[in-house]
Formats: structure tokens, C-alpha cells, sequence
């Protein structure tokens, strides 16, 4: 912990690892660099550091780092977070931060988890430039509602409800 505690190293030494797997001629069969992978990791943490949290899962005092990882492996960038927390904005922080050097290929896309996604997150990628792509939980249990007139390809069909009412959308905007 106390090398994380030291400003600044952690970030730097990750940002030459990723500069020099770059520069590695097989790091480009693994992508094109212009995508990432973002989520959190717990690490262990004395009771006294003021973001530390009870890591439900192991019941010890933890504190959240959030990575995110380049499709050609490099860490673009860390960031200590309170466990249990949302985490799209540290996801779209991460992705704005690397996009802002002149000199690195430009990431188009972060794959998120759950809890690295909300609607307004969705918005604010799009404007950014990029697209915040999240696996959500419990996909299969979520449903497309629309009006009964539109017409969808049939492969969505069995995840579709289509009981919107536009006739009360129409007298609700009034």
C-alpha cells in the first residue's frame, strides 16, 4: 500500500510498461489498441485510510483500485475508489484521461461491467467519443417495451413487451 500511497508512481510506472508493450511488434496481433476493459480490484488496506471499506466478500478493510486495460495489455490508467461504489465516472475519467495525450492511439470503446454503467454514462461516452459497452446483469430478464405498431426484426421478439400506449405519451406531452 505504501507504494500505491506515493503520488503519482503507480500511474507512472503503468503508463511505461504500457509505452513499451506499444512498441512490441506481436502486441499488434493482439488489437489495434483502440479498446479497453475496465473494472475494480480489491486490495487490502489498514482500518485507518480514510477511503477504506469492509470488502464484503473477504470481511477485511479494503480500498477499491479501478484499471483500465488496453486491448494490448498495458494498464492506461488506475484509480483508487471506495469499494461499493457506482463506477462509471471513474470509468469514463479513465477513458478521458488517456484520449487526452496528443502522442496515444485514441481508445473508441470501453467494455464495463454492471456497475461500471448508467444511462447518463451512456450520454456522456457518446459525446466524448467513445462507446461505454456494459454486460449487465440479469440481462436475459430485461425487456424492450414498445408500441404495439412498431415493427422489429424477429430475433428480438422474445425480448420485447409491446404494451407502450402512444396515445397516453401523446396526451401526457399534452
Amino acid at each position: 500500500m505504501r507504494a500505491l500511497e506515493a503520488s503519482g508512481r503507480l500511474r507512472r510506472a503503468n503508463e511505461r510498461v504500457a509505452e513499451y508493450q506499444s512498441r512490441i511488434p506481436i502486441a499488434a496481433l493482439w488489437g489495434d489498441g483502440d479498446k479497453a476493459s475496465a473494472d475494480m480490484m480489491s486490495l487490502d488496506a489498514s482500518r485507518h485510510l480514510w477511503n477504506a471499506r469492509i470488502d464484503p466478500r473477504r470481511r477485511t478493510y479494503a480500498a477499491g483500485i479501478y484499471t483500465h486495460v488496453r486491448d494490448r495489455w498495458g494498464i492506461v490508467y488506475d484509480q483508487p475508489i471506495v469499494l461499493n461504489e457506482r463506477q462509471a465516472g471513474v470509468a469514463l475519467e479513465g477513458v478521458e484521461h488517456h484520449n487526452r495525450a496528443e502522442d496515444r492511439i485514441r481508445l473508441s470503446l470501453l467494455a464495463v461491467d454492471t456497475h461500471g454503467y448508467t444511462n447518463p454514462a451512456m450520454a456522456i461516452a457518446k459525446l466524448l467519443g467513445f462507446d461505454l459497452c456494459p454486460r449487465l446483469r440479469d440481462l436475459a430478464e430485461r425487456n424492450l417495451y414498445l408500441p404495439r405498431i412498431f415493427s422489429i426484426p424477429e430475433g428480438l421478439e422474445p425480448a420485447t413487451v409491446r404494451r407502450v400506449s402512444l396515445t397516453a405519451i401523446e396526451r401526457w406531452l399534452g
